[in-house]
């Protein structure tokens, strides 16, 4: 059984299957197709902290209409955006026209996908991400991430998750809450035209710059300039040295 939120806008042309969730003040616009079992304005961990305490003040059991409640920001779906089965969109997610989810794709809050963007089968998309247009992204991006048009990404963006404190972990035992979002660590950022290989991982705050392709199974921990070739672990290579076919893709896509 579907629950559309009482401040929620589902324009006039809209599919909505079987099972289907709209919370909070969430746009749907025209045009746009949302598959079986999908949640759109799903809350952000730090909105649960309001359900948890409104749950300490109860005398009786909360509805879904008091979940619905706690959303207090905005989600947009774009026009003609396709939505496929089981796909949560978290709250405060910003989606462009004809954005294309596959199914079990995840977008957490707050965050923005281009238009024209496709998040393929089982992409987990973090929060605060911004992805840019005609983008195809798969995997798992980390929070804050920032990926610029026309760039394809199959590998892991991450965080160096760096520890500091002497007394970590006894003051995380004192401090815990299932509710922290955690620090906030630099995460990467790839440019415009970038290509990220399959099981790749690019860890910390680093640029991949414009042009530039990570070959499949890579580590990379440090910034790639514009027109590389990564493999391995931190392997650069000039597309002005390298052999491969590559160069010869490359060149007929960039150069004049």
């Amino acid at each position: 059984m579907g629950y559309i939120s009482p401040r929620a806008v589902v324009e006039p042309g809209v599919y909505l299957g079987q099972d289907v969730s709209i919370l909070g003040p969430c746009h749907i616009k025209t045009g746009s197709i949302i598959e079986d079992h999908c949640i759109i304005g799903k809350p952000s961990r730090l909105q649960l902290v309001q359900l948890k305490n409104r749950l300490q003040n109860a005398t009786q059991a909360l509805t879904y209409a008091d979940y619905d409640e706690i959303v207090d920001t905005p989600t947009v779906i774009g026009e003609e955006a396709l939505i496929h089965q089981g796909t949560l969109i978290y709250s405060g997610c910003i989606l462009g026209e004809q954005v294309l989810c596959e199914d079990h794709t995840t977008v957490k809050w707050d965050t923005v996908v281009g238009s024209y963007t496709k998040l393929v089968v089982g992409a987990l998309i973090g929060s605060y991400i911004t992805i840019g247009k005609y983008c195809t992204i798969g995997g798992t991006c980390g929070n804050d991430s920032i990926i610029k048009d026309y760039s394809t990404c199959f590998g892991t963006l991450m965080h160096a998750y760096q520890q500091y404190g002497v007394k970590r972990e006894t003051e995380h035992i004192e401090n815990y809450s299932q509710y922290d979002i955690g620090r906030r660590d630099p995460a990467p950022r790839l440019e415009e035209h970038v290509t990220v290989g399959y099981d790749a991982n690019i860890i910390g705050g680093i640029v991949i710059g414009t042009r530039s392709y990570v070959a499949a199974a890579s580590i990379v921990t440090k910034d790639v300039p514009p027109d590389t070739i990564v493999t391995g672990h931190n392997l650069h290579h000039p597309i002005t040295e390298w052999n491969g076919g590559l160069k010869k893709v490359h060149n007929a896509t960039f150069q004049k």
